[in-house]
């Protein structure tokens, strides 16, 4: 039957040269025959011989346990190793070694934060000036490490997963107020240190300090929020000046 889909490791792929045998569902055209180890619906290429010609190898050679309809989300695996939800789409975002990055990043954030708190007697950086910082510096980071994209699908995810939900509270809105600030400023300063624009964006009046703030509500109700913050060209303006002003201007500034 045309366009079918088969799943297993059943029958060898005719025609192949090299590793023959099918190991994950893939569509064939003549509904005959399987493909090679496939990933995000296409062949996988860097298998090996030996795991072409296990008939499991798709599914960790578990097929009792990893029971994903396509053998490529382990979540049994996942729920033994403790990774929750965000931190499998991290994984499937940026692969084991850009995870590691992240989270070094994370923890490198969250300390930076603490002291930064503890110099101004803010207390623990929860829904305050420090968890902002935390938020917006996170961000910049991101932006540098991974870009834009990814920084901002690492930072909705972490909202999305909390128990709040993505903007479900105005502590969830005033970080993802922040978390966008702090990618807006990344891409229009490369080069520029997440303090420096940290320091920039508090003086322009840029990031939300505080769950109260005002702001937030005429934000998360308007028709086009998507999770980020519209800024003026007014706003870049005066990021711009107190980045020349106090000599931490990076590459690029905004035209």
């Amino acid at each position: 039957m045309s366009g079918a889909r088969r799943a297993g490791c059943t029958t060898l792929a005719r025609g192949t040269t090299g590793p023959r045998w099918a190991c994950t569902l893939s569509p064939d055209p003549e509904g005959t025959r399987l493909v090679s180890p496939m990933e995000d619906g296409a062949p996988r290429s860097g298998y090996s011989l030996a795991e072409a010609a296990i008939w499991y190898g798709y599914c960790s050679y578990n097929p009792l346990r990893y029971v994903d309809p396509d053998g490529r989300e382990q979540s049994y695996l996942y729920d033994i190793l403790g990774i929750n939800e965000e931190q499998r789409e991290a994984l499937k975002l940026l692969g084991p070694i850009g995870i590691l990055r992240a989270r070094a990043i994370v923890d490198e954030r969250l300390e930076a934060a603490q002291k930064y708190a503890h110099e101004r007697r803010l207390g623990p950086p929860v829904d305050n000036e420090a968890d902002a910082y935390r938020h917006f510096t996170w961000n910049v980071k991101n932006v540098e490490v991974f870009g834009v994209e990814k920084a901002k699908t690492i930072a909705d995810n972490h909202e999305k997963y909390s128990a709040e939900g993505f903007g479900g509270s105005r502590r969830s809105l005033m970080d993802l107020w922040n978390n966008s600030v702090g990618r807006q400023l990344a891409a229009l300063f490369p080069g520029v240190s997440e303090e420096s624009l940290w320091e920039a964006a508090v003086n322009a009046g840029v990031v939300v300090l505080t769950p109260d703030d005002p702001r937030l509500d005429e934000w998360s109700s308007s028709s086009e929020w998507q999770g980020e913050v519209s800024m003026t060209e007014e706003q870049k303006r005066a990021v711009e000046k107190h980045l020349e002003q106090s000599g931490g201007g990076g590459d690029e500034s905004c035209e």
